[in-house]
């Protein structure tokens, strides 16, 4: 089963993307970006990619390993903003990582990069995360005056609790 048929949620009409609406509150968006999340880290080529990353850093730090991690997506997946519109589309991991025909070759997978834009990204880092026990979330954040907002990764490190409200401010 794909992680997205886990997220209840109206869909785009080939199923593939849960499609977003604009009265749909930062709070609702963020727990679908977080379930998509959730869901994508058992997601074979999700955790085929997050070992090949993490297998040559073997007891490194919880940071080094985010850099690898991070280093990573931006080795598999090219950014591509939305083309603006009052709908959002919010695609899993999978789907991320999907090869397109015309991009640039992956150096970790030897494919065409996939795409996405800044939630597809950080979903993906946080799909990786997840996959290595690292503690991650995906983070909404309202541009104000902007009528775009931004989507990010928060990653607790060794030394944060995650029921410390003050480890997921950014």
């Amino acid at each position: 089963m794909a992680s997205i048929d886990r997220i209840r949620h109206e869909r785009t009409p080939d199923g593939e993307q849960i499609l977003i609406r604009p009265w749909e509150t930062p709070e609702q968006r963020k727990a679908i970006l977080n379930a998509m999340a959730a869901a994508g880290a058992d997601e074979p080529v999700v955790r085929a990619l997050a070992g090949a990353i993490a297998a040559p850093l073997a007891g490194a730090s919880d940071r080094a390993v985010l850099q690898a991690l991070l280093s990573g997506v931006f080795a598999t997946v090219v950014y591509r903003p939305d083309t603006p519109s009052d709908l959002d589309f919010y695609q899993p991991a999978e789907r991320t990582l999907r090869p397109v025909p015309g991009n640039e070759r992956s150096p970790l997978t030897g494919q065409p990069k996939g795409v996405g834009d800044c939630e597809d990204l950080a979903t993906l880092l946080v799909c990786l995360c997840l996959c290595l026990g690292i503690t991650a979330r995906v983070k909404w954040i309202e541009q104000k005056g902007s009528p775009l907002n931004h989507v990010a990764a928060l990653v607790l490190f060794d030394d944060q609790r995650p029921d410390d409200p003050r480890a997921w401010r950014c």
